[in-house]
């Protein structure tokens, strides 16, 4: 299992560390000595930028309190810890059995989202008729204060306001929305289900990402890997004018059917090792690399296929058919990274 110690002097993430985490709730519960907030987490106007990011507080009875510190204990129990593996966020994997890490700093929304949970200026609203259209809502989180520990985040999936009048959950449960927060079920009021897991969780600096989907949703991530992507194209345009052939067309791309996973592969970029590996005195020799390692490779010929280069005129011409043999080679998808020089990345 992987062992890394963050930058920023944040907690390093384990097994052993998720674990201290677990073992702080399981005695919390024995002790009485917790508080939780609960809050929906939604977008104003329902539009999917961090910007529009809020958060309304919701009451909650203490039976649900409990629940969402058994709903942790039993998310990262040792027995499901003990079949992942841990790994840092990669905007290209999504394994079910891997938990992965974000230092809050890394990605802009990663950080400006936990900067509002904390400012004291940002509060939640008390009315839950704020969240308008039910389908904005992006989540719930549940803010646990454990005696002088920081607070832990926990973000959690909410289903489908409405879908369970007639269905019954397998997991987790069931309750209605007022204007103040949860009650029991009855007929006079919305549904809403809430999953008997954690999503992801957030604790001194980093997160803790059960489930990447959720992760993603709930931090707006889709709307600045969009950015990136555009941004990192523009510097493809203007920095490498006489690497990149047909470069104008890379835009549409990111449009329509197959556009997201070009856009992540373009969002993981990186322009500054570009800069590098491309600049006068490394052109040819990183050329030499792409042909021998990759051009001529019969293990990524397929991952390739469409990909033109110009060995003599050190040029990489961008085609709609090798959209994504280009963006694989700049994003260092191949397990030996040609670019960056780093080993395997799916």
């Amino acid at each position: 299992m992987e062992n890394e110690k963050l930058k920023d002097n944040v907690k390093a993430v384990s097994v052993g560390s998720i674990t201290e985490d677990v073992e702080l709730f399981k005695k919390s519960l024995k002790e009485n000595n917790y508080s939780v907030s609960f809050y929906f987490e939604y977008s104003k106007n329902g539009i999917n930028k961090i910007e529009n990011f809020a958060y309304a507080n919701a009451t909650l009875d203490e039976d649900t309190s409990k629940s969402m510190l058994q709903r942790f204990i039993y998310t990262f129990k040792e027995s499901k810890l003990n079949k992942k593996q841990i790994q840092k966020f990669d905007i290209l994997k999504n394994n079910k059995d891997t938990i992965y890490y974000l230092n809050k700093n890394e990605r802009n929304n990663s950080k400006s989202l936990v900067e509002k949970l904390e400012d004291d200026n940002f509060v939640p609203s008390e009315d839950l008729t704020v969240l308008g259209n039910l389908e904005n809502v992006k989540g719930a989180i549940a803010k646990v204060c454990i005696g002088t520990n920081d607070p832990y985040y926990l973000f959690i999936k909410v289903d489908n306001f409405n879908a369970f009048k007639k269905k019954r959950l397998s997991s987790g449960f069931m309750g209605n929305l007022t204007n103040d927060g949860i009650e029991k079920l009855d007929d006079n009021h919305l549904y809403f289900g809430i999953k008997n897991n954690i999503s992801f969780y957030y604790s001194q600096g980093v997160y803790i990402i059960n489930t990447h989907s959720d992760f993603e949703k709930m931090l707006f991530l889709s709307s600045e890997y969009n950015s990136i992507a555009k941004e990192n194209i523009k510097h493809l345009k203007t920095d490498f004018p006489d690497v990149f052939k047909n470069i104008d067309k890379i835009d549409e791309a990111l449009k329509g059917k197959s556009s997201s996973i070009f856009t992540r592969m373009l969002a993981r970029v990186s322009i500054s090792s570009l800069k590098e590996r491309f600049k006068e005195e490394n052109i040819q020799q990183t050329f030499n690399d792409i042909d021998k390692e990759i051009i001529n490779n019969k293990k990524f010929h397929d991952s390739f296929k469409g990909l033109e280069m110009d060995k003599k005129d050190l040029t990489i011409t961008y085609s709609e058919e090798g959209k994504f043999g280009f963006a694989a080679l700049l994003s260092d998808r191949p397990s030996r990274t040609i670019l960056l020089k780093r080993d395997f990345m799916e």
